[in-house]
């Protein structure tokens, strides 16, 4: 299964975002 450029860039932003949420959430608490 080959993923198109957009999707991979959409999963990686994900991700991104999902990291940037963990570090704040640590940050927080």
């Amino acid at each position: 299964m080959r993923m198109t450029l957009f999707e991979t860039w959409m999963i990686c932003t994900a991700f991104d975002v999902y990291l940037k949420c963990l570090m704040f959430s640590k940050a927080i608490v």
